[in-house]
């Protein structure tokens, strides 16, 4: 009993050192303005919007809009797999009959892998733009929880301007195909394989390669690739051969074989071609 009470006696001095120490360390380091210390970098702000009248407006919304970050950063990292996750909302379509009625206008987003992004939306003629209609929803799903502005802004790109979020800008896709817009930013060119063939790649099409007419980029890599892959071939046969790619340089593209199959899972071979970009 006595060494349980020598014991406790030493734990209480030891324990009323340290307080001490703590107060005299606290009263030694000037107080932080813990406001300062912690607070963010204020959220970019929205482009301008060039507030159109609806009747100028629809006929510029109207079509597909891709997400500009997504594009600019597949086009710098020269990857498509790269950023596959990074942006939730890769794009958007706007329709033409919806648009036209004035009503019922509903924006159709999507993802990497699926759709069903969509938002429905209704005109606000004094701001030039469309307002997220939350009282429109027939059930209790909403991809966007919060109101937003969606408009045209003076640089010519779509704008969601979400509350609590960093606003968004999207172009507009002439070709209303996800996969030309991607191949657009930085596959499509003009190349030379190891003999000097000059091998041109544009908008789905291949000139100059006797195995393949076509080819299209990868951007849904679920369930098969986990790596870049291309396909290229001739007519239907064109998704039976796909190929992994890889920039070593901007101008240097290495294609390989891909092994396996959907049961096994694919992987990459060996190397099929080098190419240099003209």
């Amino acid at each position: 009993m006595r060494q349980i009470l020598l014991l406790s006696s030493a734990a209480l001095l030891l324990l009323a050192v340290a307080c001490k120490g703590s107060e005299n360390n606290n009263a030694a380091t000037p107080a932080t303005n813990s406001s300062s210390s912690t607070s963010s970098p204020a959220a970019p702000a929205a482009p301008s919007a060039q507030k159109l009248a609806f009747s100028a407006a629809q006929e510029k919304m109207v079509g597909l809009w891709m997400n500009k970050a997504y594009l600019d950063e597949v086009a710098r990292k020269r990857s498509v797999h790269a950023v596959e996750l990074k942006y939730k909302l890769l794009g958007f379509s706007l329709q033409a009959a919806e648009l036209s009625a004035g009503k019922n206008v509903q924006l159709y987003g999507f993802g990497t892998h699926e759709g069903g992004m969509d938002a429905f939306l209704k005109w606000d003629e004094a701001a030039g733009a469309f307002l997220h209609d939350l009282k429109a929803y027939p059930d209790n799903y909403k991809f966007f929880e919060n109101e937003f502005r969606l408009y045209l802004a003076s640089d010519g790109t779509m704008v969601i301007d979400e509350q609590t979020q960093s606003p968004e800008a999207f172009v507009k896709e002439a070709k209303g195909d996800i996969h030309h817009a991607v191949q657009r930013v930085f596959f499509d060119g003009v190349y030379k394989d190891e003999k000097g063939n000059t091998i041109t790649l544009r908008e789905g099409i291949v000139t100059g390669l006797p195995t393949a007419e076509q080819y299209a980029l990868v951007t849904d890599f679920y369930p098969n690739f986990d790596f870049d892959a291309v396909y290229m071939g001739i007519g239907d046969a064109v998704y039976e051969n796909p190929y992994h790619y890889k920039f070593t340089d901007p101008s240097t593209l290495e294609l390989y074989k891909v092994k396996g199959n959907e049961e096994s899972g694919f992987g990459i071979g060996e190397k099929y071609a080098t190419w240099k970009r003209q």
